[in-house]
């Protein structure tokens, strides 16, 4: 249904489609924002074909006259239109009503940055991506747009960085028309007089070739930020190469399925297509392969960045354990420390040697030893209670209490009490038998032990202590076992 337009709107186009009864509210965003008078700078390029292939071009500012436009007849060629985006109010009021254009393709080059292949169905225009849109209308008259810069360059990114890696920008519009007027023959007019997509080869060869400078930018940024090890260059043509693999195949892609769609499948066959889609090809596998390239770094990178924490975190582990090594010291000299402070400080100077009027002197040193001897069991004994309480618990617990008790009677009848005691054997027989069991004996065969599956005869070797205390011993490291064949060699030359 139509809607009326703003009684103060200049666009002619849009006055068009309203005397066609197709305007709708949203081609207000079609209007030009200032008068076409005012932009100077913008036009387009016009480029007649005839059927013998003849070529004649033109080039269209604002204040010119169209009225040569109307009276060249074209019905018998091909005309190609090509534009830049900023020229588009321009192109949408001179040659819109005049080749009957959809609003749809204008929206394309405002708005569209996907790939109209993308949608589904039979497209109508050709939203290449990159930038370029292009539509094909009857009587063979073909229009192209594109962006004034490549879509997925980096140069505006690079410039903070002040690197020098080649072009900067180029005029794609420019190059495309100079590509398919100033380099083509005769005979490539007059195919694409019968086939117009022919006209559309050249976008790819444009796009190939500042897709491939893209590449080499991108791979110079990434060699130039691996030298002076800056990871924020990196990163940037890392960003470059993900997009322009994500971007870089999409004209192709939407020219095949447009040549598919409209039954123009011949194209697709040609030798200049082959080959242009081979260098596609080419070039997808190097943005590939460098792209893998520049991540593969970015991780090394964060595997030494983990690397240099780990190594911080170990050396700040090893600080603390130094120092809970040392607070443990203090803790152990306080034991010797304090009883004897408190001996001291209770008996003073009443001893009966040195004043004939206190207790004799070997009642002050044998309550000084008990204090002390008292306090490092308790000690030792809150020690190897909180050491057995951290150990984890497992399915060796649980054993009777008559088990436990043999096992404790049989460390001592084999002088294994100091062991027992250093490794927490001794602790875990009294409660549960956690850390006692983790492995059946292999030296000391008696009821309740067991290698493997098989019961197997007592024979103890003094030499070798208990299966679960070497168990202990070795992977919680509570004593060398070297010091205790030491002292099994000394007691057995006793």
């Amino acid at each position: 249904m139509a809607t009326s337009i703003d009684p103060n709107e200049e666009s002619l186009y849009l006055k068009y489609l309203m005397s066609k009864n197709e305007y709708k509210p949203w081609m207000r965003s079609l209007s030009p924002t200032e008068p076409l008078s005012g932009l100077s700078f913008i036009g387009f390029k016009v480029l007649d074909i005839t059927s013998s292939g003849i070529s004649s071009s033109q080039r269209y500012r604002p204040d010119d006259n169209y009225a040569n436009l109307k009276d060249i007849a074209f019905s018998h060629g091909t005309r190609l239109i090509v534009f830049e985006r900023e020229s588009r109010p321009l192109v949408q009021d001179r040659i819109g009503p005049m080749h009957e254009v959809e609003p749809e393709f204008f929206r394309a080059v405002a708005e569209s940055h996907v790939p109209e292949y993308l949608v589904g169905g039979r497209p109508r225009h050709l939203s290449l991506g990159y930038g370029w849109t292009a539509v094909i209308k009857r009587r063979n008259s073909l229009l192209v747009s594109s962006t004034n810069y490549t879509r997925s360059s980096c140069f505006e990114r690079r410039r903070g960085h002040n690197l020098t890696l080649g072009p900067s920008y180029a005029f794609l519009h420019d190059e495309y028309y100079n590509t398919v007027y100033l380099r083509r023959n005769k005979s490539f007019y007059v195919n694409a007089h019968q086939n117009p997509l022919l006209l559309l080869l050249p976008i790819l060869e444009v796009h190939a070739a500042f897709l491939t400078e893209e590449l080499d930018d991108a791979e110079a940024c990434f060699r130039s930020a691996r030298m002076s090890n800056e990871l924020d260059l990196t990163e940037i043509a890392w960003d470059s190469l993900r997009m322009m693999k994500h971007d870089g195949m999409n004209p192709l892609k939407c020219v095949e399925l447009y040549a598919r769609s409209n039954e123009e499948g011949e194209i697709l066959e040609s030798d200049e297509f082959k080959k242009l889609k081979e260098r596609f090809q080419r070039i997808e596998d190097q943005i590939s392969c460098t792209e893998a390239l520049t991540r593969d770094y970015l991780q090394h990178q964060v595997g030494r960045a983990s690397l240099e924490d780990s190594r911080a975190s170990i050396k700040q582990a090893r600080i603390s354990i130094e120092e809970s090594r040392r607070t443990k010291l203090v803790t152990v000299l306080a034991i010797f420390f304090v009883p004897i402070s408190l001996s001291t400080s209770v008996f003073d100077m009443n001893i009966d040697e040195l004043n004939e009027n206190g207790q004799s002197l070997w009642v002050f040193v044998l309550t000084t030893v008990f204090i002390v001897a008292a306090t490092m069991t308790i000690w030792g004994t809150m020690y190897q209670w909180q050491k057995y309480n951290s150990l984890p618990k497992g399915g060796h617990e649980g054993k009777s209490w008559l088990t436990r008790f043999r096992c404790l009677l049989h460390l001592v009848f084999h002088r294994h009490s100091i062991w027992a005691w250093k490794s927490g054997i001794l602790v875990s027989l009294l409660m549960d038998g956690r850390v006692a069991f983790l492995r059946s004996c292999r030296s000391c065969m008696f009821d309740g032990f067991y290698y493997g599956n098989a019961p197997h005869t007592a024979n103890h070797d003094v030499h070798k202590p208990c299966g679960y205390i070497m168990d202990h011993v070795g992977s919680r490291g509570a004593f060398k076992l070297s010091d205790l064949e030491d002292q099994l060699d000394a007691k057995r030359e006793e």
